[in-house]
């Protein structure tokens, strides 16, 4: 059982099925994880739950909040996509239950794009899909300002979420799919974007009469330098045939350097890739996909819960020194909520040490999107929301 009333953090939190209040007292675990281009995931452990219930639960809409002192909080709105459960014949019924322990695993709001078809689009930009898309599931959607058409885009026996990953891939974004909400960004931009802004404090902070707070750092594992050659931060090549025949190629000293998270250290590598481009624009749009994606420095906190980091957002490490402390980009993070106790996980990006001040880029601030309502079994945006920014 979660005992909220004993954390100093100031836990609170509530889960409801169908808009229906889910029963505190079998829940044991809550875990929801969110990563970029990634489904969110939660899983609630509980014990206790007749069997005749649980067919009921499948596919319905439900949503999970954990909330901390000075308002910090983590919502997820999906759908339950299967229930795992384990039964011990030797350690009886719990609550007139034969299963001692249930996983309910639920899956975010992109859950409604995971339908496979096979559809060929022409002459679209990421905007037409994007608005295409939550016009058809009435979500809401925040997108970069990208004229950049794609002549021919098949979706060939792949779901809608797989569509819009793969075009965001291509064209160096990131994507999200929260709270009946598509978010798409470039990374480079996240200091100024900031969809989550965290300081985390390591050993050298806290003191003798410490008491913890949101984000304190538990644990630290890190590693600087990638062992991949294609993750080193060298010289990076794409080449095509253009119009005239003429073999044509793009390195990365033609593109407009764009690092904010860190100072790369030089390398010895220089690595040549294929792909299937026909213009200078797609080659270039493709190798800084590849470069955004080369980022040597990484590191995994265990922190005391700050349940308002996302995907995208930005981390400040204080109380290492070195290479360790600065900005940092969060690729996935993950919280988990158990007894009396929120810990956050946040597996985190840079590109080396601050030798230089990060730059800012100009772009529009994260501004959170509308609350979402469930209508018809479904969670939708009650009214428009849409945000093309700069």
């Amino acid at each position: 059982m979660i005992v909220t009333n004993l954390s100093p953090l100031g836990i609170t939190w509530g889960a409801a099925i169908d808009n229906v209040p889910f029963s505190k007292q079998s829940v044991q675990k809550i875990h929801m994880s969110f990563a970029e281009n990634q489904h969110d995931v939660a899983t609630i452990e509980v014990v206790g739950i007749p069997s005749v219930y649980l067919s009921t639960y499948i596919e319905r809409p439900i949503s999970l909040y954990i909330r901390i002192n000075g308002g910090k909080v983590c919502n997820f709105y999906g759908y339950i996509s299967h229930i795992e459960g384990v039964s011990s014949t030797n350690e009886g019924v719990v609550n007139n239950s034969a299963f001692q322990l249930l996983k309910i695993i639920c899956i975010g709001s992109s859950h409604v794009l995971r339908s496979n078809n096979t559809l060929v689009w022409e002459n679209v930009t990421l905007e037409n899909i994007v608005s295409e898309v939550c016009d058809e599931f009435r979500l809401a959607y925040s997108i970069p300002n990208d004229s950049y058409v794609f002549k021919r885009l098949v979706q060939s026996e792949e779901s809608l979420w797989k569509l819009l990953v793969k075009m965001c891939d291509q064209l160096g974004y990131n994507v999200t799919l929260s709270n009946a909400h598509i978010h798409v960004w470039d990374k480079d931009k996240s200091l100024a974007r900031q969809p989550s802004f965290t300081t985390l404090r390591g050993l050298k902070v806290k003191k003798t009469d410490y008491s913890p707070l949101p984000g304190d750092i538990i644990s630290l594992e890190s590693t600087l330098g990638a062992a991949s050659v294609v993750d080193q931060y060298g010289d990076k090549s794409v080449s095509y045939i253009d119009e005239r025949g003429l073999l044509v190629t793009v390195d990365s000293a033609q593109l407009d350097e764009q690092s904010t998270f860190g100072t790369p250290k030089t390398s010895r590598f220089s690595n040549k890739f294929a792909a299937s481009v026909d213009s200078f624009e797609k080659a270039s749009k493709v190798l800084q996909a590849r470069i955004k994606k080369a980022r040597p420095y990484t590191a995994t906190a265990l922190v005391y819960g700050d349940p308002s980091i996302m995907p995208g957002g930005v981390v400040k490490i204080e109380g290492y020194d070195g290479d360790f402390d600065g900005y940092w980009y969060v690729h996935t993070v993950s919280h988990e909520l158990q007894s009396e106790l929120l810990v956050t996980e946040v597996r985190l990006e840079k590109d080396g040490s601050y030798d230089e001040l990060p730059r800012f880029p100009v772009v529009q601030k994260y501004v959170n999107p509308p609350t979402p309502v469930l209508i018809n079994d479904a969670w939708v945006m009650q009214s428009e929301y849409v945000n093309v920014y700069n």
